[in-house]
């Protein structure tokens, strides 16, 4: 967990100096998606959205973490939109396929198929 902790020191800090790029609050979603701390998480990634709204990756993101939530719905809607925003990206298609065939199980493949990219 320190590696966690350090890790979202350094987002934060990122994100305080360079407060119009998106990158900080994507990758400190990423980490809090790992903690399984799923609604920050997705305020992350919200504000990551925020900044560059077209991005399949924050998309990705967002539909990781709402599926965590439980909101498979909304969840499968933006991993729809992060394929359209990203046709050719295979990592998204991974989740889109994972999401497709969710579950607790499958969505713990998610995550770790996920780690890379998120990286």
């Amino acid at each position: 967990m320190g590696r966690f902790a350090g890790a979202l020191k350094e987002y934060d800090e990122a994100a305080r100096l360079e407060p119009g790029r998106s990158t900080p609050h994507y990758r400190r979603g990423m980490v809090l998606i790992d903690l399984h701390r799923d609604a920050e998480a997705l305020e992350a990634f919200d504000e990551a959205a925020r900044i560059e709204p077209d991005s399949g990756h924050v998309a990705c993101g967002r539909s990781m973490a709402l599926a965590d939530l439980g909101r498979l719905g909304e969840a499968l809607d933006e991993i729809e939109r992060a394929v359209r925003l990203e046709p050719d990206d295979e990592d998204i298609a991974r989740v889109r396929r994972t999401l497709r065939s969710t579950g607790p199980a499958t969505r713990a493949v998610m995550r770790r198929e996920f780690e890379v990219f998120g990286d």
